[in-house]
């Protein structure tokens, strides 16, 4: 073999050699470099300032075609009737004063049956005079009930032998203004008898 054969088949096992090398290149994976990779494109730019937008159009307000008219209140119904109630009732102006005016004066006189409290009424209110009906006994019971004169009137009660208290109620007549009714109470201490002092006091109603 000459020197130019032998040159020759060492350039053939160089190019063998060479296009080996460059297959198994081809065939392995390509590792990359994290660091050596771009960064990702940034987010778009965001503004949290406000923005001015221009209000919407204020629609006119409708034109009135017609009045309103409101209607009036109707007047409270007005009554009376505490008025009647106060006229079907007497007026106390003539009787209420009876007592006031009116005089009296008795004392224990000597019963059949012990002690008797006898008294005297006289009114001085013009317009006022005794109904003439029977008196009720307080506090006892009732022995007689005279009238003299309309406006006079003697009275005997037979008090309770234990009471402190006796007396009656006497029926009024005042014209236009109706009725009334006067009592006359006689309190004293201790058992009733003759010459007891008793004192003799009168309401009316």
């Amino acid at each position: 073999m000459t020197v130019r054969d032998r040159t020759l088949a060492h350039l053939q096992h160089l190019v063998t050699a060479s296009a080996l090398v460059s297959c198994s290149r081809e065939a392995a994976p390509v590792k990359q470099d994290p660091s050596s990779a771009p960064p990702p494109p940034p987010p778009p730019a965001t503004s949290s300032a406000p923005v001015a937008m221009d209000p919407p159009p204020v629609a006119p307000l409708p034109t009135p075609t017609a009045s309103i008219t409101v209607a009036k209140p109707k007047p409270t119904a007005t009554s009376n009737h505490g008025y009647l109630v106060v006229d079907m009732l007497p007026a106390p102006a003539r009787c209420m004063a009876v007592a006031k005016s009116a005089s009296v004066h008795g004392g224990f006189e000597p019963d059949a049956s012990g002690v008797k409290l006898r008294f005297f009424v006289t009114i001085k209110t013009p317009g006022v005079t005794f109904a003439s009906t029977t008196p009720t006994a307080i506090g006892g019971a009732l022995i007689s009930s005279n009238f003299p004169n309309p406006t006079t009137a003697d009275i005997e009660v037979r008090p309770t032998a234990t009471g402190h208290l006796t007396g009656a109620q006497l029926a009024l007549s005042c014209g236009s203004y109706g009725t009334a009714t006067l009592v006359v109470n006689g309190t004293f201490t201790g058992a009733p008898a003759v010459g007891r002092p008793v004192t003799l006091t009168m309401t009316d109603y």
